[in-house]
């Protein structure tokens, strides 16, 4: 399959799901195939961490499989997102309670 061909069947895939993007700006990303892979690596170390696993350990082996060359580059896949993993969130958000903890300041 061709580049053009998968992207032309991507979106005639978000055509058929009824996803748009009117106004992107221009060098504004949308809904892209890369963005598959994003998602992938994403649950990838979602489900790690759900199975106990730590993602430190799990980084090689996805590494690996995304047939990167070195874990630079799986590291620009690490951008974690928040809207993703609403409960990842919540976790580091209890985590950090206990490092930082609320402060009340009135003047």
């Amino acid at each position: 399959m061709t580049a053009h061909s998968a992207r032309h069947a991507f979106n005639g895939i978000l055509e058929q799901g009824g996803i748009s993007s009117p106004g992107r700006k221009k060098h504004q990303r949308g809904p892209c195939i890369h963005c598959l892979r994003h998602a992938f690596v994403f649950k990838s170390f979602a489900d790690a961490q759900k199975d106990g696993q730590r993602i430190d350990d799990a980084v090689p082996y996805l590494s690996i499989y995304l047939g990167h060359d070195s874990l630079k580059e799986t590291e620009k896949y690490m951008k974690f997102s928040s809207e993703m993993f609403p409960e990842a969130m919540e976790l580091f958000d209890d985590y950090t309670a206990q490092i930082f903890p609320e402060v009340n300041y009135d003047e």
